[in-house]
């Protein structure tokens, strides 16, 4: 499964290069870089559910960059809509932290949609989304309370996870430490 999640992956990151620099030289070096990483490597050999999240994280990223490019095209943005929502949901099943990388994606370009005045692909998109996160929990009602729900754990608890993403993410972008997010829950 590792393998096949593995080129699956390079195929969508390939043509997520393609539509990012229009032009097949660095896409075929982003998979280059990508498929002789350690990364790549430890996703692929060891059994854990990681191969299938950075593969449905890469096709995710690929239909947002699709939409951004669609001003460049006559196509309309909504065929890549329903794309979006089968990925949202097997990201979502596959692992809860996708959800977060959704998550912040949508409210990006929710705000992208906002700022330019498109309030018909602002409401399509954000129901799509919306829709894709409210089946995942409809198929898996328990998900409901191990992701907002305090556990015996602190480390499984959905908010710390999210908090602790953050912090990293704030550290390794801007380099300023922060020692404790309170996000008023």
């Amino acid at each position: 499964l590792n393998l096949v999640c593995f080129v699956v992956t390079q195929i969508f990151l390939y043509m997520l290069g393609k539509t990012l620099f229009h032009s097949r030289l660095p896409a075929l070096l982003l998979c280059l870089l990508w498929g002789f990483s350690i990364g790549a490597a430890g996703l692929t050999v060891f059994i854990r559910m990681y191969s299938m999240l950075t593969m449905f994280t890469v096709m995710l990223l690929y239909f947002h960059a699709k939409l951004i490019n669609e001003k460049y095209t006559d196509q309309p943005k909504w065929r890549w809509l329903l794309p979006l929502y089968i990925v949202t949901l097997a990201g979502g099943m596959t692992q809860y932290l996708f959800l977060v990388a959704a998550f912040l994606l949508t409210v990006l370009f929710c705000i992208r949609f906002i700022v330019k005045k498109q309030w018909k692909y602002f409401l399509l998109y954000g129901c799509t989304m919306l829709a894709s996160v409210l089946t995942f929990f409809l198929i898996y009602p328990p998900a409901l309370r191990q992701v907002f729900a305090e556990t015996s754990s602190e480390i499984n608890n959905f908010w710390n996870q999210f908090n602790g993403a953050v912090r990293i993410i704030l550290y390794d972008s801007i380099g300023i430490g922060v020692s404790d997010i309170r996000w008023g829950l």
